[in-house]
């Protein structure tokens, strides 16, 4: 918000100097119309002006200073506007619009200030005598202006500055924006997990399959994951002596066989949910039997409260459906 308001007071003190610098270009104009009366402030302007287009073809230092200077403003333009073309504006984008509008601001600022400095010393005479030319502008006169054109520019630097900070403000956004979206995700997950803690506990006395159907939905729960309707589900069981090991397993016409999630569940029904690190990969844990895995955390819960979080649960007959028995394995 300071940025922004900075932003604001830089243009408002802006706009009073280009006032103030075209008070100075009327009194100029006046002076010179002391000397020719019969011309109106408009035909002086104007020959004021064809005086400094001459002067810029002539030379070809001045033609080069104010091409750069075109380009620098073409520059700042497009990188003004390019985060509002864009939208949503992805972090990319919004880098190349700061160095866009650091860049031409140089560029534009540095030239502008050498062409009018050489420009207005092509035309600067000493106050006295007094010259009539229409195309001079007495010392004085000069001096002011040569005063506004430091002050207008160094304001124009300042804004782009600020500008490139609130630009800048926009990739901390996109930052913030992905990490929210990973944080959101892991907080809705842990959240439904809390609330399964919380519950009472139900029947524990079910069948293997009945077991599969729920660590199924708890598992959609935690990670978002859904049942691919395309693919077959076989689950298979490995007895242990402190605790049961079930493993789900994935056939897709696309992927193949893939291991799709682990469940550990101990004497006391106490559950414990993995995800393999590569469900494709080498058989190397479980004594050959699957992939390596790591156990998603805080996340345990008692067998019943799954049955009382799922089992009444409309889908879960559609799940259910899914999970065909295979092989049991041992050690």
């Amino acid at each position: 918000m300071g940025i922004k308001i900075g932003l604001i007071l830089v243009v408002l003190v802006g706009l009073g100097l280009v006032w103030r610098f075209a008070r100075l270009k009327q009194q100029i104009i006046s002076d010179r119309q002391h000397y020719h009366r019969t011309m109106s402030p408009q035909q002086i302007r104007a020959s004021r002006r064809f005086f400094y287009r001459t002067e810029i073809k002539q030379s070809p230092r001045l033609r080069w200073l104010m091409r750069l200077e075109q380009i620098g403003l073409i520059a700042v333009v497009i990188s003004v506007g390019l985060p509002w073309i864009v939208t949503p504006a992805p972090t990319p984008v919004v880098i190349v619009g700061m160095v866009g509008l650091l860049v031409g601001s140089i560029i534009f600022v540095s030239c502008n200030m050498l062409l009018n400095r050489q420009l207005l010393a092509t035309t600067v005479v000493p106050d006295r005598p007094a010259t009539t030319s229409l195309s001079v502008t007495p010392k004085h006169f000069a001096d002011q202006e040569l005063r506004y054109f430091k002050v207008l520019n160094g304001l124009f630097l300042v804004a782009a500055i600020l500008g490139a900070v609130l630009m800048f403000g926009l990739v901390q956004d996109n930052e913030a924006i992905q990490q929210t979206k990973v944080v959101t995700k892991v907080s809705a997950a842990n959240q439904n997990v809390r609330q399964i803690q919380r519950l009472a506990v139900g029947s524990q006395r079910l069948s293997s399959r009945a077991k599969m159907t729920l660590f199924s939905m708890y598992y959609n729960d935690i990670t978002n994951y859904d049942l691919d309707t395309d693919s077959t589900y076989t689950y298979h069981v490995i007895h242990d002596q402190a605790a049961t090991w079930y493993v789900l397993m994935q056939d897709s016409e696309d992927d193949g066989v893939s291991f799709y999630y682990l469940v550990r569940e101990s004497t006391s029904h106490q559950i414990q949910l993995y995800r393999f690190n590569d469900p494709t990969g080498d058989k190397t844990a479980l004594h050959g039997l699957v992939p390596a895995y790591t156990p998603y955390y805080q996340t345990k819960v008692k067998l019943g409260q799954l049955t009382t979080a799922f089992m009444t649960q409309k889908n879960y007959q559609y799940v259910i459906k899914k999970m065909h028995p295979g092989k049991v394995w041992s050690f």
